[in-house]
């Protein structure tokens, strides 16, 4: 009898002690992997803080630049003023065209075909729409094959359009930043428009698709 109930008294204790154990192995995993998230959740918000800032500085450098363009638009001859600009922000082309004329000067020499009116250009319309300085959705330079932006800002005498500055440039170096974005081994980073248009992935195949929304394992920066 007492060798029955002793028995039943150490299976009990068992049976507490391994629940017991058990409880605690899973409170501590669950600690463990809140803390882990957490972590994850700091480095991936650290890293598009980061690199977030690292292109909108880049961008706004640009800007900047675009805003000097005073000068050129009082001048006869612009010309040296474009090419500073193009020197200045690495620009691929800079250029100028008045409501007046539908005659354009190019940095680079560029000789437009005669049926070119720069006034008709999404460029020069969209800057006198907006009334500041506007980039254009990336898309595909035809003589390159790489993405490239256009920038564009109206300029105003006496509260009437003097001349609109427009300047291309590669995103090669934003593309790069997005590429080098991987807070952990499963994850990527990408860079979409406002639109949700792919400026930038692992995939070179997806770059300018429409994506309706980011993947978990993934770390979007929006242009």
């Amino acid at each position: 009898m007492f060798s029955t109930l002793r028995a039943r008294i150490l299976l009990a204790a068992l049976v507490v002690i391994t629940l017991a154990l058990m409880i605690n192995g899973i409170a501590s995993y669950t600690t463990v992997k809140h803390h882990n998230n957490q972590q994850i959740t700091r480095n991936i918000s650290a890293v598009v803080k980061g690199n977030t800032q690292a292109i909108n500085e880049w961008f706004s450098a640009r800007y900047t630049m675009l805003s000097s363009m005073e000068d050129a638009v009082n001048s006869d001859d612009p010309l040296a003023a474009l090419r500073q600009l193009e020197s200045s922000g690495n620009f691929m082309s800079t250029y100028i065209a008045h409501p007046s004329t539908s005659a354009a000067i190019f940095s680079d020499g560029w000789e437009p075909p005669s049926d070119y009116d720069p006034r008709q250009r999404p460029w020069y319309q969209d800057a006198v729409s907006a009334g500041e300085t506007i980039i254009t959705t990336p898309y595909v330079d035809a003589q390159s094959g790489g993405l490239i932006v256009t920038f564009a800002r109206p300029y105003y005498q006496n509260e009437k359009l003097a001349a609109v500055v427009g300047a291309d440039i590669a995103i090669t170096d934003v593309i790069e930043i997005v590429s080098g974005i991987a807070p952990t081994d499963a994850s990527f980073g990408f860079l979409t428009t406002n639109d949700g248009t792919l400026v930038a992935h692992p995939d070179a195949n997806l770059t300018l698709a429409w994506i309706s929304h980011s993947t978990s394992a993934s770390t979007a920066l929006r242009l």
